[in-house]
């Protein structure tokens, strides 16, 4: 409608190109609508690169270029693939062709590559940055937390499209149902153009998030927010500890999820600490490096030690193969709640800080020679 009063007929028109709708997408992320996606915690989105070269092995070239690279506000890498309605792949060959960039981007991308090419295309990368976390965040630790979030697998995938086809509605639907922690959607940008062209109206729907998918995605399904607060208080008293008392970690943020991972200082190798189900905590040494192959290779090393490195930890360690999955850990763990009370609480956050200690310590030394 015009100031005038008079109504302005739109018809809906397909994009010229699916170039277009790309440059769109870069130029105006919030197309994207993370505020219709996500409701109290809407979500904003920085590009990091077009035509992001994606590699599926060590050390090759890029196999693949992934249409966008953003992140967002909590430092999830959210790969984008656009596809016209019109294009034939956008039914099932799409599907197949993103699972393989998330697939290989948790182990081919290391952060370092991809704060290089952010840093390669702005002019002030530092200052566009501390603008677009709108926070007190430190731009090492968000970097930091970007590995993080690869390393456990943290990633999202959206589809865009002038039009979402049933086939693939239903495919996202159940990929975000059962993918965790990854998240999986599709966003419908229909155009509408006025008869004489003068004006345009594009109009995003998001297809593909539930509340249950929602809840999950966060780690913290069916909890309230009093559970979150408590999670986050707890992890940014934890991680404060080991960085200003031991020299642990770099990190400064807590997060309001069940776990947290920390570098090792060895590529796909961390240290964790986790909340884990039926009342139980965990602190870990978790290897997830670029193949199944070279993670049960490093684990059998390691397994050889087992006496030994129990002896020197103090304690029985629980070693877990996990043959049907790509990565392996060794972990101790105890009886332990978010929900206990304070002094519960402080019990186990001195219990973690001791044993997360004593895994670097131990098996800090065992790791450089084994890789080495």
């Amino acid at each position: 409608m015009r100031d005038d009063g008079e109504l302005v007929e739109m018809t809906e028109q397909p994009y010229g190109t699916e170039g277009l709708l790309q440059k769109l997408l870069a130029d105006h992320p919030k197309l994207m609508d993370g505020d219709q996606a996500y409701g109290d915690e809407p979500r904003r989105f920085l590009l990091v690169s077009r035509e992001m070269g994606l590699s599926s092995d060590k050390d090759g070239s890029g196999r693949w270029s992934v249409d966008h690279l953003f992140l967002d506000q909590d430092a999830i890498p959210t790969i984008v693939e656009v596809k016209r309605s019109s294009n034939t792949q956008i039914r099932r060959e799409v599907v197949g062709q993103m699972l393989d960039y998330a697939a290989n981007a948790v182990v081919y991308w290391p952060v370092e590559t991809l704060r290089a090419q952010f840093e390669a295309t702005r002019e002030n990368p530092e200052q566009e940055l501390a603008e677009f976390l709108e926070s007190d965040t430190k731009l090492e630790e968000f970097w930091q937390k970007i590995k993080t979030n690869l390393q456990a697998g943290k990633v999202r995938l959206i589809f865009v499209s002038d039009k979402i086809p049933t086939e693939l509605r239903r495919i996202v639907e159940f990929l975000n149902q059962q993918m965790d922690p990854a998240e999986v959607l599709a966003v419908e940008i229909k155009q509408y153009v006025s008869q004489d062209s003068s004006s345009k109206t594009l109009v995003p729907r998001i297809i593909g998030q539930t509340v249950e998918a929602q809840q999950r995605k966060s780690g913290t399904a069916g909890e309230s927010s009093e559970k979150k607060k408590a999670y986050q208080a707890f992890f940014q008293k934890l991680i404060d500890e080991l960085r200003e008392q031991h020299d642990f970690t770099k990190a400064r943020a807590g997060l309001s999820q069940n776990w947290y991972y920390f570098a090792s200082g060895f590529a796909g190798i961390s240290y964790a600490f986790i909340f884990a189900q039926g009342g139980k905590v965990r602190a870990e040494v978790y290897i997830d490096r670029s193949d199944a192959v070279s993670n049960k290779k490093l684990f059998d090393t390691l397994f050889e030690h087992k006496d030994s490195l129990s002896a020197e930890f103090g304690e029985e360690l629980e070693w877990e193969r996990v043959d049907n999955r790509r990565f392996s850990r060794v972990a101790v763990s105890r009886e332990g709640s978010i929900e206990g009370d304070q002094q519960a609480l402080e019990e186990i956050a001195q219990w973690a800080v001791d044993r997360l200690l004593k895994l670097k310590k131990v098996f800090g030394p065992r790791l450089s020679k084994a890789i080495s």
